[in-house]
């Protein structure tokens, strides 16, 4: 009975951890910050309907108090996560390279008709001497068709990742995937670039044992950088970053004033991957 007791008493506990942390925490407000003309200091009532109202959303998602804060510039932004005087911040990469290393990408805004940040590959065959997307200046490049998420995207991924100045001598749209690889396959072009998606499918073949890409090899995978992302600290806790990304991908749907106050111009919050607005600065 007493061991019964004791085991329970253990369930309760754990239960109530969770609950008991947010509670610990509920007084530690946490801080938005967006870019503005003026910058305002960090408060829970702005006045402004869409800044109160994510506040308010967002309390009640994270279970802790919310504040908004207004900053000049992308810089000024992330140099105040750095330094821990805001918790969620709208950065560029200049933005993101005042934050510095502790700091990471975490959901980037998509505009209207914008096919999202898909990803990349670049293809050559097996036997060329070329290894990296570094390499591949002065070649000729065949894309899936124009399609923005055939050619706009990928084109601009490659410069974004460190084609060389200048890109291929000579570049083909083709009107469908399956005759960009033709041309690769076929000689007319020397590196095919498409979307992983289309690459995977023309990989796959009709049968089990097909193997349509054993004579060819992908040197580059990537994705554009954003112009802007929304930034957080490395370290911030589990539960409120994966709480975060749960409330902000719903947010057009839920709170559309709290969405576009904090978002303008966009249709949706994405989540991206850590690096997104280091994406091609390293080598610079």
């Amino acid at each position: 009975m007493i061991k019964s007791l004791a085991i329970c008493a253990a369930l309760a506990l754990t239960v109530c951890m969770p609950r008991l942390a947010l509670a610990q925490g509920a007084a530690t407000p946490f801080r938005v910050g967006v870019i503005a003309d003026q910058a305002k200091p960090c408060a829970a009532r702005t006045g402004v309907v869409g800044a109160d109202a994510l506040a308010a959303h967002l309390s009640g998602r994270l279970q802790r108090p919310v504040e908004v804060c207004s900053f000049a510039s992308t810089r000024d932004a992330g140099q105040a996560l750095a330094a821990g005087a805001a918790d969620f911040v709208a950065l560029d990469a200049d933005g993101m390279a005042a934050a510095g290393p502790g700091a990471r990408s975490l959901l980037t805004p998509r505009p209207p008709g914008s096919i999202g940040r898909i990803l990349s590959v670049a293809v050559l065959r097996a036997d060329a001497p070329q290894s990296s997307l570094g390499d591949l200046g002065g070649l000729r490049f065949v894309y899936g068709n124009p399609n923005p998420a055939y050619y706009a995207g990928p084109k601009a991924a490659i410069a974004d990742n460190g084609l060389p100045a200048g890109g291929g001598s000579a570049e083909t749209i083709a009107n469908t995937p399956e005759e960009a690889f033709a041309r690769l396959v076929g000689g007319q072009a020397d590196v095919l670039i498409l979307q992983s998606s289309a690459w995977q499918r023309l990989c796959r073949g009709a049968k089990p044992t097909d193997k349509p890409c054993a004579g060819l090899k992908e040197v580059w995978r990537g994705r554009a950088r954003p112009e802007r992302a929304f930034g957080v600290r490395s370290n911030m806790d589990l539960e409120t970053l994966h709480r975060l990304v749960g409330v902000m991908v719903a947010l057009h749907l839920e709170n559309p004033p709290a969405f576009k106050w904090l978002a303008p111009g966009a249709v949706e919050l994405t989540p991206t991957e850590a690096d997104a607005l280091r994406i091609g600065l390293q080598r610079k």
